[in-house]
């Protein structure tokens, strides 16, 4: 049996070229897994509260200032209370839970509404014009009449 050295060359390279590979995207990922941890956590809040929009507004124009809230430490001498609760079903639970968000949503509606009211005032709606004597207007003269049958057939055309 001959044996073609330059094959197993070929061969052998290919080997080691193929676990040089290998520990360079090992390499690779431990560096990546090392940034991620390097990075701080974003700082999230837990009071479960969405942020509205105009407190939004005002943090991204920089006129409010952020005010850390002050957390709560559990006090380890207390002992927890048990309270006797009639069961409730999921969805009497949900129900009480859906009712109490449109609650706050519609306080906050009416928050918002009487908030920008003042804002809104210069743009109130100005009352229509009967429309009728628009037309009435139109045909009391001849050549409005005719310009108003001149406009009729360009807006609507038969043939395109």
């Amino acid at each position: 049996m001959d044996i073609d050295f330059g094959t197993v060359i070929y061969i052998v390279l290919g080997i080691i070229y193929f676990i040089f590979q290998a520990n360079s995207k090992n390499k690779k990922r431990q560096q990546q897994d090392e940034r991620y941890e390097e990075k701080e956590p974003r700082q999230t809040t837990s009071t479960g509260r969405r942020p509205t929009f105009e407190e939004l507004l005002e943090e991204f124009t920089g006129q409010k200032t952020v005010r850390p809230e002050p957390v709560l430490e559990p006090v380890a001498d207390a002992k927890p209370i048990k309270e006797e609760r009639p069961y409730r079903s999921t969805y009497e639970v949900a129900k009480e839970n859906t009712a109490k968000r449109k609650r706050e949503a519609e306080a906050e509606a009416a928050r918002i509404r009487s908030k920008f009211n003042d804002h809104l005032e210069p743009y109130e709606i100005e009352e229509q014009v009967d429309s009728e004597n628009d037309y009435a207007d139109m045909f009391a003269d001849l050549n409005s009449a005719k310009k108003a049958f001149v406009a009729s057939e360009i807006f609507n055309r038969k043939f395109n």
